[in-house]
């Protein structure tokens, strides 16, 4: 340690004891690191306090912490997209992802997409619910095929029932009208948002069976839809609590559990009470034991 603790500048000094610094800081590259340069054991005795019985060294650590990312938990303005511009309804009009599947045409179906949450405006909200009837028609088609009309079963399990592409633009297109109308579309889309992580793993299996298609494009693209529309899939939490536990009742993959879970265990149990008690029974047996061990912990 004493080539670490030897002065240099810029060498932030945070905690200092008898024999000389035990918490410093300094700038890296463009981060900041910091080194405690401690062990975590022992006890406090004789009228000597270990430093994690210090009654200030939860403040402090949180100093070092603010330092260290000083732009945490800070907001994004909310990110939007004007119908306005002509390159995104040239994205939005243009038929030519209908009319082909070259790569070009694919990648103007994935900016399309992405750019489908972040309107603002209801212009587009008839032409969406059109677009989601229809698929969501043709998924009950082949539904009903597959499982005799009987709904999904360990006879007959659970899989896509649209092709990814369709899978892929029904999310987004989602994510918008849930905006403009939640209580219509808001758990259908929050189910679809937790699935994405599942259609990412089709993905991968599809490119390793050497099925045709670029899969890879695809979960990059999904992965990207995700982030895009997660401060849809939190306000839906935090502002529609009965669509959003809806949504998570109808999970029932491992990957959407685990997408759930995270979405509430960011909050208190306090503020999700009545979407974890609707999760109480839940279809996933893992989500409804969190729920049950979060009303718990919640009085």
């Amino acid at each position: 340690n004493q080539v670490l603790l030897r002065e240099e500048p810029g060498v932030k000094v945070f905690l200092t004891s008898a024999k000389g610094p035990v918490l410093v800081g300094w700038q890296l590259g463009k981060g900041r690191v910091a080194c405690l340069l401690l062990d975590h054991r022992g006890k406090s005795q004789n009228g000597v306090s270990a430093f994690f019985d210090w009654k200030d060294w939860p403040g402090l650590a949180e100093s070092v912490m603010r330092w260290l990312a000083p732009d945490a938990g800070k907001q994004d303005k909310p990110r939007t997209a004007s119908l306005d511009d002509p390159n995104l309804k040239h994205l939005l009009d243009d038929p030519e992802s209908e009319r082909t599947h070259t790569a070009a045409a694919q990648h103007q179906m994935y900016a399309a997409t992405l750019a489908l949450p972040l309107i603002a405006s209801n212009e587009r909200v008839a032409e969406g619910r059109s677009l989601v009837e229809q698929w969501n028609a043709e998924e009950k088609q082949v539904r009903d095929a597959w499982t005799g009309g009987k709904g999904f079963s360990p006879a007959a399990p659970e899989l896509p029932c649209l092709d990814a592409e369709t899978l892929f633009r029904r999310i987004g297109w989602l994510a918008y009208l849930a905006r403009q109308s939640p209580a219509e579309f808001g758990s259908q889309f929050v189910r679809q948002w937790l699935m994405i992580s599942v259609y990412q793993d089709y993905c991968g299996r599809s490119a390793g069976n050497r099925r045709p298609g670029d899969w890879s494009g695809l979960s990059a693209a999904l992965g990207q839809l995700r982030k895009v529309t997660t401060a849809d899939v939190e306000r839906m939490r935090d502002e529609h609590p009965k669509e959003f536990a809806e949504g998570c009742a109808q999970a029932n993959f491992t990957r959407e559990y685990f997408a759930a879970r995270e979405l509430l265990g960011n909050v208190s149990p306090a503020s999700t009470r009545s979407i974890l008690e609707r999760l109480r029974t839940a279809k996933n047996p893992d989500l409804a034991a969190f729920a049950q061990a979060r009303l718990r912990q919640s009085p």
